[in-house]
């Protein structure tokens, strides 16, 4: 009885931090994780099928799902414009639509590079705009309870792999990859409920999407819906000083007393200074919106680069586990589906475990550095020691240790970009940071799959993918010297 007043207790501080829009930005997260899951392993798992369907190459079908799977985070950058501009709510019910719409008519599809084509330009990236914008709506919300926070909505990755692995077998097995992507592109749909709850509320400590913000003080700011932005018809806005007004035509500008004076395009053309300035605010306007000066900040490549590292070998292993250990290990589809549903129990776990253990080591000392530091160089060990192992049991272990401490990376991105970059900037940052790990991913996982064409094996990939590791944990350590022994230039 004293563990469950506890726990109801503990559950109440993170819903009053987070009030009502935290608690669905969780759900949200959740959601789009699970369909992040359902739209790129579902896909791993078929890749046999489209293999044999399409008589295609390993490293060619392999590719095309890595390309799917990068393109979910493309998107990131223009995020937080989207969600000043339509909100939130509006943005997730769209993407959720767009990408169960997708899904589903790629059943129809006729060659690899159509499915392509449908799946890593529209729904990879539209299904990113979601997944940042949960995540950057967490951080805002949560403080003290941001990790917590996190890895209850990692669940929906743990939920994935547990559900959509052995799920997409089941209905290959029972109705063919058409009807199989279809069904799922049904169920993917679902996002777009998660989203409809997304209800704006009047105050909170971020000035974005369609509510209000409260700055430091308790002055309420000025929303989109506010006077002194443009109005619908675009009759007048303000610029940022205040000092001018345009209308939506340009022939006039009013000045702040009021007065009026006529632009003469003539004059215009005399004056090649007025084109220069035009071009500053331009190019000011595209570094704000934005946020370009990210990239002069040290800690924000370190950042970039143990996300890039992690995120490339992960998504390497999600890829290529399923024909790894069907073809060089001799195991069955559904044993391998099996490991990958074990997996999914391991990450299950590590949510459990990351939520609490990360803000008690935070009172004796120890961070969020330290344990995405130790975190890597886990994974790193995995890749190394799992070409050497045959028994099931092993296997077995090793996945679930795998996807453990993938949970442990999964929530610590987050919070180790608020604490580097600072939460006014965290979704551009994620943006920015999502941005290049999709392309690195969509440039470079074939690589796995051409080893295996060419030798045979994975085990190569798979000491190349430790090795990415181990450089990502070098990383992470000159993050922790550097946030520890200097200040860095305030971004």
């Amino acid at each position: 009885m004293a563990g469950c007043a506890w726990l109801i207790s503990y559950f109440n501080e993170i819903v009053k931090e987070g009030g009502y829009l935290g608690c669905i930005g969780v759900l949200a997260m959740f959601s789009s994780c699970m369909t992040w899951v359902a739209l790129a392993k579902s896909l791993a798992v078929m890749l046999p099928t489209l293999q044999e369907q399409f008589g295609a190459s390993t490293w060619l079908v392999g590719w095309i799902v890595a390309m799917v799977d990068g393109s979910v985070e493309l998107a990131g950058p223009i995020a937080p414009i989207l969600r000043d501009t339509f909100g939130v709510r509006m943005v997730f019910m769209a993407s959720g639509v767009v990408v169960g719409i997708s899904f589903t008519s790629a059943a129809f599809s006729t060659s690899l590079s159509t499915i392509a084509c449908i799946l890593a330009v529209v729904a990879g990236p539209t299904l990113g705009l979601a997944n940042l914008l949960s995540r950057d709506l967490i951080g805002r919300c949560f403080e003290k309870y941001h990790t917590t926070a996190l890895s209850i909505a990692g669940f929906g990755v743990s939920m994935g792999y547990v559900i959509f692995a052995p799920l997409t077998q089941f209905l290959l097995d029972l109705y063919g990859w058409k009807a199989t992507m279809m069904l799922l592109g049904a169920i993917i749909c679902n996002l777009t409920v998660c989203g409809a709850l997304l209800k704006p509320r009047d105050k909170t400590t971020s000035g974005h999407g369609d509510y209000q913000a409260v700055d430091k003080d308790g002055d309420q700011r000025v929303n989109k819906d506010d006077d002194q932005r443009a109005d619908k018809d675009g009759d007048q806005c303000a610029d940022k000083d205040g000092d001018q007004q345009v209308d939506k035509y340009g022939d006039q500008q009013v000045n702040k007393g009021g007065g009026r004076r006529a632009v003469d395009d003539q004059e215009d053309r005399e004056y090649p200074q007025s084109r220069a300035s035009n071009h500053k605010t331009i190019r000011k306007f595209i570094t704000s919106n934005l946020n370009l000066y990210l990239f002069t900040s040290v800690r924000y490549w370190l950042v970039t680069f143990v996300t890039v590292m992690t995120w490339l070998t992960f998504a390497a292993w999600m890829i290529y586990f399923v024909p790894y250990v069907t073809i060089s290990k001799g195991y069955s589809l559904h044993e391998a589906a099996n490991f990958v549903l074990i997996f999914g129990v391991g990450k299950l776990v590590g949510c459990l475990l990351v939520g609490q253990t990360i803000p008690a080591c935070r009172k004796i000392g120890i961070g969020a550095n330290v344990w995405m530091l130790v975190s890597t160089f886990v994974l790193a060990t995995y890749f190394f020691v799992d070409p050497w192992l045959t028994a099931s049991w092993a296997i077995s272990v090793n996945a679930s240790v795998l996807g453990c401490f993938h949970s442990f990376t999964f929530v610590l991105y987050d919070v180790i970009t608020k604490e580097a970059i600072g939460v006014d900037q965290l979704g551009s940052a994620l943006g920015w940071i999502g941005l290049k790990a999709g392309i690195v991913r969509f440039a470079f996982l074939f690589f796995p799959g051409l080893v295996f064409d060419t030798l045979g094996s994975y085990t190569v990939a798979f000491v190349i993918m430790g090795g990415m590791n181990v450089l990502g944990g070098v990383a992470m350590l000159a993050l922790t010297w550097l946030q520890r022994h200097r200040k860095d230039t305030a971004i």
